[in-house]
């Protein structure tokens, strides 16, 4: 038998086989990313300090990823969503799955942060729990905190989830003109408005 058709035989082969496992590769690479789960997101607002839960806190949780197929695009947030806890500080946010497709997003998570006025972020977590701890500082200081919070928790989302934070905004600028004079905290305050106002434009 002619050695070099064998050759050409076993190469052929090789090919096809290459072929299929790309292929495959393709496809559950596809069905990986096309659908984005999260949820439900379930847990309790506390007060470090004091131990108790939190009531009326808003909580968000924020869907965040590499936008693309390559890694090291910007790891932006395409998908928010706000509950708010009840008298015991529970909270829920019911399970979302959205077609990634839309998004093409890589290295998914969500991460969760609460709102309340006089409160702030602790700065450790535990599972399952959301700590607070009050906020004791200045007006001044307290003004700080929310531009803080305020980069942190943007998400321009292309879905128009952005709304569901309005919730959380306006709480912000209802504390913000509570704590201000006529010229303190005025610039954070018409950031506040300008955000809620670009919200409302959408509807």
């Amino acid at each position: 038998m002619n050695l070099n058709w064998i050759r050409s035989r076993l190469n052929s082969r090789r090919v096809i086989v290459m072929m299929l496992l790309i292929v495959l590769i393709v496809l559950v690479w596809h069905f990986a990313l096309s659908k984005v789960t999260g949820g439900p997101i379930h847990g309790v607002v506390i007060d470090e300090t004091s131990g108790k839960p939190i009531a009326g806190a808003i909580v968000r949780a924020a869907w965040r990823g590499y936008s693309g197929y390559v890694m090291g695009t910007p790891y932006s947030c395409y998908h928010v969503e706000v509950a708010v806890t009840d008298k015991n500080g529970r909270f829920l946010i019911p399970r979302w799955k959205g077609d990634s497709r839309k998004f093409q997003i890589l290295d998914r998570s969500v991460t969760t942060m609460a709102y309340r006025p006089g409160y702030r972020m602790a700065d450790r977590w535990e599972i399952d729990k959301i700590l607070m701890t009050p906020f004791s500082g200045k007006k001044e200081e307290r003004l700080e905190y929310f531009r803080r919070v305020l980069l942190a928790i943007g998400c321009h989302s292309s879905d128009g989830s952005e709304k569901n934070m309005e919730i959380i905004y306006e709480a912000m600028l209802e504390e913000t003109i509570k704590l201000t004079q006529p010229d303190h905290g005025r610039t954070l305050a018409n950031t506040l408005k300008r955000i809620l106002s670009r919200m409302n434009s959408k509807k």
